[in-house]
């Protein structure tokens, strides 16, 4: 299907951190979901888009997945959304674990908090906001379903999903998150997530490691 919503993925970071720039082929808009290590790189690849920045989207407030967030929001003065459930988490530089970087330490609010099931326009684009706590109590996956894109985050992997094991994590709902939200969209829906290559819905309800867990 031909779309004129275009995704380019750069990786970044000790942490091979994806980085996704959504780029409205229409209006020539875009925004950019975690961005993570070297905010430099990732200016330059916004400005070399040629498109006009609109937002930042976060899909939870991990250290490695908003370390750039700060420099993109000043430099392009564009809004930052995230889920209403990981404010605590974007704040509290203990909790979202970058304090043990020391000069590196991020708290940040966001200037939108979104509901699970909200629908926002961004860069011409409706995106829905999913609640999928598990990874951390607010993490959020942004779908696009005029092209079954779902950008995920830390929240499911290639064969995997992301650890239950740091601050506000819980594997009960990690489970409950991609059993019974995530693996009831349409298994042609593209997964982009936080690390690794891309999957799909169909694949992961198949073959991720939650159904033998």
């Amino acid at each position: 299907m031909e779309t004129d919503i275009i995704v380019k993925n750069t990786v970044t970071g000790i942490l091979s951190n994806n980085v996704y720039l959504v780029i409205n082929g229409k209006t020539n808009e875009s925004f950019i979901v975690d961005p993570s290590y070297h905010s430099n790189v990732l200016i330059d690849m916004i400005k070399e888009s040629g498109t006009d920045l609109k937002a930042i989207l976060l899909t939870h407030g991990h250290f490695d997945h908003i370390l750039s967030v700060e420099d993109i929001r000043k430099e392009f003065n564009v809004p930052v959304y995230a889920g209403k459930e990981e404010r605590e988490l974007l704040s509290d530089k203990n909790i979202n674990m970058s304090a043990r970087m020391r000069e590196n330490a991020v708290s940040l609010k966001a200037d939108e908090f979104v509901s699970d099931g909200s629908i926002i326009d961004v860069a011409g684009i409706p995106v829905k906001c999913i609640y999928t706590p598990g990874h951390t109590k607010g993490s959020v996956c942004w779908y696009i379903e005029e092209v079954n894109i779902l950008l995920a985050g830390d929240t499911l992997f290639y064969g995997s999903h992301g650890r239950t094991d740091f601050p506000t994590g819980d594997q009960e709902q990690m489970e409950k998150s991609l059993k019974e939200i995530l693996f009831k969209l349409p298994d042609d829906t593209e997964v982009l997530p936080g690390h690794g290559e891309k999957t799909s819905i169909g694949y992961e309800k198949q073959h991720n490691m939650i159904n033998f867990e």
